[in-house]
């Protein structure tokens, strides 16, 4: 796999650190001498302009000494400014600098490559956001070789997007993503399978004080549960109407996920197998029962019937 390069100068082609650490003498054989006349071996821009900047300070004062000091000092940010090439510390610094960008690039290629489902999505967005961050003009051709050189099928992480929800208070803009396989917030990822359910609550109320003011102690939830994974996710309270649409429309598609093999028939045949089995404790039959509800193939409704027969309510 090739890592995007990372040029840092067009004057200088950084090089690697050697053991001896002598940085210097090879920075040296790497940067072009200057061909202007005064100026400066190394490229020195802030300690340049903060020098010509004081130096114009300076001539501006009135007095004659000051004047004098000025136009040196104006003149000595010209050289430094009008130099060229980086120096030896700068060019190690951007090294650094860069070799770190390429770690994180790398790590980030290595996750989306071993990655899947709602985790791909996650690192797919990583490394593309990663790579944006440079700033450099070719970083999506850049992305795009990357995705060649690990073989990335785009079609993996697509998905139908179904409706997303805000968390609550004015600084949390992390949305709530619902899709037809998966469910993303930030960094957090799960995948969607026929045993997903989600529900929505709503805590506290509002209170009014003496003065007649309201106050809103609510505070509003969703929550998802499979079969691998279940979680919570905080929620802007004056979108609870929404989420529960979304919730409901996720369940809908997720009964549309059901085996096309499995009728109506086929499930009341397994629930009166299960029901009438004599030869199995109760709890054993709840198990199962719970296993077909899980599987979407029972509804919270049929499964609480048919554990009320079993337990004789």
């Amino acid at each position: 796999m090739t890592s995007p390069r990372l040029s840092t100068s067009k004057n200088c082609k950084p090089i690697a650190k050697e053991k001896t650490g002598d940085y210097r003498s090879h920075m040296d054989n790497n940067i072009e001498k200057s061909t202007r006349k005064f100026a400066a071996k190394y490229n020195y821009k802030w300690p340049g302009w903060m020098a010509v900047l004081f130096g114009i300070s300076w001539i501006g004062s009135g007095e004659v000494y000051l004047l004098v000091l000025g136009i040196l000092l104006a003149v000595f940010g010209i050289y430094l400014i009008r130099g060229q090439g980086k120096s030896p510390r700068s060019l190690e610094r951007t090294q650094k600098k860069a070799d770190k960008l390429k770690s994180k690039i790398d790590a980030a290629t290595s996750e989306l490559e071993n990655a899947s489902g709602a985790r791909a999505v996650v690192a797919y967005r990583n490394l593309e956001n990663l790579l944006k961050s440079t700033k450099l003009p070719d970083h999506a051709s850049q992305f795009e070789q990357i995705l060649t050189d690990i073989k990335f099928d785009r079609s993996t992480i697509q998905s139908e997007h179904i409706g997303s929800l805000s968390g609550p208070g004015m600084l949390n803009k992390t949305p709530i993503e619902i899709y037809k396989n998966w469910i993303i917030s930030g960094q957090t990822a799960f995948d969607v399978d026929v045993s997903t359910r989600g529900e929505v609550s709503v805590e506290g109320n509002i209170q009014i004080d003496a003065k007649g003011n309201k106050h809103d102690l609510r505070k509003a939830f969703v929550h998802f549960v499979s079969t691998n994974w279940s979680h919570t996710f905080p929620l802007h309270v004056e979108q609870v109407s929404d989420a529960r649409r979304i919730v409901g429309q996720l369940s809908a598609v997720i009964e549309a996920m059901k085996p096309s093999g499995v009728t109506s028939a086929d499930i009341s045949k397994m629930m009166e197998t299960i029901l009438n089995s004599s030869g199995q404790p109760p709890a054993e039959k709840l198990k199962q029962l719970s296993d077909l509800r899980f599987q979407r193939l029972l509804s919270d409704s049929e499964f609480e019937a048919a554990k009320a027969r079993i337990l004789g309510i």
